[in-house]
């Protein structure tokens, strides 16, 4: 069973840079796998303390996830340059 946490943090939402030892696009694949999974489940958690969360959880949530894609605008400009 899954602990729901008691206050929502983004910093999972995040993925990880790959590292440089990861060249091999199998073993690549399986961490990006790993991650969208641990995410999803993460996501998962998270529905479920929102679900019951009072309005001002649910707008410190939403200004936590705004403050975390702004700090990382410019990693998320690179990927989608690269994606492009």
């Amino acid at each position: 069973m899954v602990e729901t946490p008691t206050t929502l943090d983004p910093a999972h939402l995040v993925a990880p840079t790959p590292s440089a030892s990861t060249a091999d696009g199998a073993a690549e694949a399986a961490d990006v796998r790993a991650a969208v999974t641990s995410t999803a489940q993460a996501a998962k958690t998270a529905s479920r303390v929102l679900a019951t969360a009072t309005r001002a959880t649910k707008d410190a949530a939403l200004h936590a996830m705004a403050d975390a894609l702004v700090a990382q605008a410019p990693r998320i400009v690179t990927a989608n340059a690269t994606d492009l």
